[in-house]
């Protein structure tokens, strides 16, 4: 299904104040069956707006996304499916935060190899997540792109 992405029309940050003027499509968080789940990128934030807005910037550019709004939403979906190409990890969350999730994910060897990018605006001591590549919110379009080629991250079209 083709859309148009407004990230691709001059937009260079994902401002948080602005992620509600997104326009989104039917079925958006869904992750298209036939599209492995290595090839996923899994964003984890408890903000929606800011899920869908990375979703939408990730879409626009041809990477798959699923969404999880916690960290046990994600560990649910993790153990659902193949283990996706990458993370994007907010840390601050209710139910199961950041910090808990990575703890879980490097207890379990099916997980524990997956590359987590956090995301995040906290400005203090990220402690085990400071070993971890960062992305700062707001988040700046390409940053959020140059990281997930990084990762290695195949584009689907």
């Amino acid at each position: 299904m083709g859309f148009s992405c407004p990230a691709r029309q001059g937009i260079t940050k994902l401002l948080l104040s602005d992620v509600s003027a997104f326009t989104l499509w039917p079925g958006k968080g869904e992750v298209n069956a036939e599209i492995q789940g290595d090839r996923v990128v899994l964003i984890v934030d408890d903000d929606q707006a800011i899920r869908e807005a990375l979703a939408l910037a990730l879409e626009g550019d041809d990477y798959p996304t699923a969404l999880a709004a916690d960290g046990a939403d994600a560990l649910n979906w993790l153990h659902r499916h193949t283990p996706p190409c990458l993370i994007l990890l907010d840390l601050m969350m209710p139910v199961m935060d950041g910090w808990e999730l990575l703890d879980n994910l490097h207890r379990d060897a099916r997980l524990a190899r997956i590359p987590v990018v956090v995301t995040t605006a906290f400005n203090r001591e990220l402690g085990r997540a400071a070993r971890l590549p960062l992305l700062r919110k707001p988040i700046e379009l390409q940053a959020l792109l140059d990281v997930v080629n990084r990762q290695g991250c195949a584009r689907v079209s």
